[in-house]
């Protein structure tokens, strides 16, 4: 239960070294293996959210000219990962639209740091929750083999 998967979707250098650091520390004091994956550009943070699961996100606002881009990826995680935590990190907070997001905190960069938010989703992860609610957890899991071996054979057979 040591593996615990973050992202951060940030496309400023110095934050995802921050980061990577804070991670880096993180694990080798408490003897851990939390894995870090970075999106600079919202285009590459889409994908990597479609397509993995994470235990939770820490997401910049601005990742281009609009200063809003943040909210693509809030999306992504509204729609399809409902329930991973995830914390608005970024220099311009009022732009983020947290409405049924599972989120820990919106936070401002100065008030926060990454090993702060890094123990925030920590605690999270030792309880369990984000492997059993999870949008790809296991209950979605049971509830799929429960649909395909059960329930739509038996509406395939009544068809």
């Amino acid at each position: 239960m040591n593996n615990m998967r973050l992202i951060l979707i940030d496309d400023d250098d110095q934050e995802v070294c921050s980061c990577t650091g804070a991670v880096q520390d993180f694990n080798e004091a408490n003897k851990c293996d939390i894995q870090l994956e970075t999106c600079k550009t919202i285009q590459s943070a889409l994908k990597a959210l479609e397509s993995s699961y994470f235990d939770g996100a820490i997401i910049d606002m601005r990742l281009g000219d609009s200063g809003n881009e943040g909210n693509q990826a809030l999306d992504v995680i509204r729609q399809h990962l409902k329930r991973i935590p995830v914390a608005i990190y970024t220099g311009n907070p009022d732009v983020a639209d947290v409405t049924d997001i599972p989120s820990i905190g919106l936070f401002k960069k100065a008030d926060i740091t990454y090993e702060q938010l890094i123990y925030k989703f920590w605690d999270i992860y030792k309880t369990g929750l984000t492997k059993i609610m999870g949008g790809k957890g296991q209950i979605e899991q049971s509830l799929s083999q429960i649909f395909i071996k059960h329930l739509l054979p038996e509406i395939v057979t009544v068809l």
